[in-house]
């Protein structure tokens, strides 16, 4: 089964093309995930979630490389996922420069109140609560959260098929890649 994230890791890697990106430095640390790396234009950082509750001590054994970055998304180990994930913010970082695009700086919380409609119902999987929150009054909303300690009042996401199909808007964070739940999400 070809899964969305080796597909974008695939599509990566595509676009690349033969240009030459070496892995610096990476650390899965506390609750982010970091990967840096060196291009013909400079330095880039890309991060992502780190599932804390998988952090163990001692090196997880593996050593970033890009066109190793398909095997890195789907790997087993979420921790090796995470740093997949954080080595694909940072080659898009590098795209992005490479391409001379231009990212306007924006907020989430603007970006996504576009989407609203009066009475709507809103499904937020993972954590956002201040984006959440600026919802509330016009929409019922949902907030699916893994970890028990930032759930608050937030449902497990093990509820997600209870609650998506429902949903008028959803809203998925990067960690369902990393956690790997994006494509029961996406079903």
């Amino acid at each position: 089964m070809q899964t969305f994230s080796r597909r974008v890791a695939e599509e990566v890697l595509k676009v690349l093309g033969s240009d030459d990106v070496k892995v610096l430095d990476q650390c899965n640390c506390l609750n982010y995930t970091y990967v840096l790396i060196n291009t013909r234009l400079g330095e880039f950082l890309g991060i992502a979630y780190t599932p804390t509750e998988d952090l163990r001590a001692g090196e997880i054994g593996v050593e970033p490389r890009v066109e190793e970055l398909p095997e890195l998304v789907t790997n087993l180990d979420s921790l090796v996922r995470a740093l997949g994930v954080a080595l694909i913010n940072a080659i898009s970082h590098y795209l992005v420069v490479r391409e001379g695009l231009r990212l306007s700086q924006g907020d989430l919380k603007s970006e996504i109140l576009k989407y609203v409609r009066p009475n709507c119902t809103a499904c937020f999987v993972g954590s956002i609560t201040p984006v959440a929150e600026a919802l509330r009054g016009g929409c019922t909303v949902y907030q699916l959260e893994r970890r028990s300690d930032l759930r608050h009042d937030s449902y497990p996401d093990i509820d997600a098929p209870l609650i998506i199909p429902n949903c008028d808007l959803l809203v998925i964070t990067g960690s369902a890649i990393v956690n790997n739940t994006i494509d029961q999400l996406l079903a």
